[in-house]
């Protein structure tokens, strides 16, 4: 039946062709819709009569209530059946879910391309696989359009050839139809794991363009940009009781913003934390518990502006962000040095997003 299909998975069989299959299968295919009962027919386009012309068409009289054929060729009468006048629609979408079923595949499908449909994604030997199936008139690889999304980074990509083997397909491996069971949904298990666990899987290539520090990740911890994302979505970044955007240049305290700079009294200014302000503070909560003074940061060290003024936007960023809490001054290591100050989180849970340093 399934040599039936064309490059878009839509056949139309009559009912004596659906016949000849086992009568469980049938029962099978139509009782979950795969096979569709369609129409009665006024014409046979194929040859059923003793002259075996193949370009033989039979029209059919039904309205006596008993079908009789006339050949269109050679006008002479062909005994027909009920059975021949009956129309099957081959629903692809029904197979595929019964191929997800029997297969225990799940995610993103089934999607139809021409010449092939990605079913979904399933998992052997803890090795993940995507299930592509080819039709059957596919003879060489460029007649296989393959979907997209089916190809994924860190799977490999099994086709099931409903046709003749095709060389050079770009796949990771394939099965001959001789694998799908009578059922015509299950897939031989053995060959399906031996397909699986012998193809090649694509490379996961991820850039890693941001890093993350955290209570859980000190010393930090690289992430893609749709890690990124996640973190900076405020559904997330509000949890956190603390939370530094540095290519962002942003400060949130349990969701609120803090943009503005804070005079000496708390009242807000016109001037705006700016990345140095913000550098500053990062530095010290990526390094918990480790005292510092402003010019012992790596934002004075690869910046351009003097100790004095680094000491200057360190105050006001901490008094910006209402940060004497957390931000606390530290022990001199001499008399007349430098005050340092050191970043005690207590239970407070803190996050920091910044670019790579290497």
């Amino acid at each position: 039946m399934l040599d039936r299909v064309d490059r878009r998975f839509s056949a139309v069989l009559a009912g004596d062709e659906i016949a000849r299959l086992p009568s469980d299968v049938v029962r099978s295919l139509t009782s979950r819709r795969i096979l569709v009962n369609d129409v009665t027919t006024s014409t046979i386009p194929r040859c059923v009569c003793d002259e075996w012309d193949p370009d033989c068409v039979v029209d059919v009289d039904s309205s006596t209530g008993e079908p009789k054929g006339r050949c269109r060729i050679y006008g002479r009468p062909v005994a027909v059946t009920s059975e021949q006048t009956r129309r099957y629609r081959f629903d692809v979408a029904a197979w595929a879910k019964w191929l997800r079923l029997k297969n225990r595949l799940s995610g993103a499908g089934p999607t139809v391309g021409d010449g092939a449909m990605f079913v979904g994604v399933g998992t052997i030997g803890g090795r993940e696989f995507g299930l592509l199936v080819v039709a059957p008139g596919c003879e060489r690889a460029s007649d296989v359009i393959v979907p997209d999304g089916s190809r994924q980074d860190g799977r490999a990509l099994v086709a099931l050839l409903l046709g003749d083997p095709i060389e050079g397909l770009d796949v990771g491996a394939t099965l001959s139809r001789a694998e799908l069971g009578a059922d015509m949904g299950t897939i031989n298990q053995d060959a399906l794991e031996r397909a699986v666990c012998g193809a090649p899987v694509r490379p996961v290539r991820v850039d890693l363009t941001y890093s993350m520090f955290c209570r859980e990740s000190p010393a930090g911890r690289r992430i893609d940009d749709a890690e990124y994302n996640r973190l900076s979505a405020p559904a997330v970044r509000d949890k956190f009781g603390l939370f530094i955007d540095v290519p962002a240049c942003a400060v949130w305290r349990s969701g609120r913003r803090h943009e503005k700079v804070l005079d000496s009294s708390g009242r807000p200014r016109i001037k705006r934390l700016g990345p140095t302000s913000v550098g500053l503070l990062a530095d010290y909560v990526k390094r918990p518990e480790r005292p510092m003074t402003a010019k012992d940061t790596p934002t004075y060290r690869t910046s351009s502006i003097s100790p004095r003024s680094a000491t200057a936007q360190l105050g006001e960023v901490r008094r910006s962000v209402r940060g004497q809490d957390f931000i606390r001054p530290g022990a001199r290591s001499k008399k007349y040095g430098e005050l340092p100050y050191v970043f005690t989180p207590s239970s407070m849970r803190w996050c920091v997003l910044d670019r790579p340093t290497a």
